[in-house]
């Protein structure tokens, strides 16, 4: 008589360790509110670069996080009120 492995649809496929360590913590969708014209050049960019606006934004957000934690963002804070 044969027997039978029981397979898991959510059994682990792959051993070892992942070539990217991926973060951990969930994943949170938020809004970006950006002017019209923001947006079409943003559709028009996903466009040449054959992504979606979704991906070419998340995409942009974290490529602004490793540069700005790479210290490759300079900053500067203007005071905008008067008498500051």
């Amino acid at each position: 008589m044969v027997k039978r492995e029981k397979l898991s649809i959510l059994a682990k496929t792959e051993t070892g360790k992942p070539a990217v360590e991926l973060p951990l913590d969930p994943v949170r969708a938020r809004g970006v509110g950006l002017r019209l014209s923001e947006w079409k050049r943003i559709t028009e960019i996903a466009g040449e670069l054959g992504m979606n606006t979704h991906e070419l934004s998340v995409w942009a957000l974290r490529y602004f996080i490793r540069q700005y934690a790479a210290g490759e963002i300079e900053t500067e804070t203007k005071k905008t009120l008067p008498g500051f």
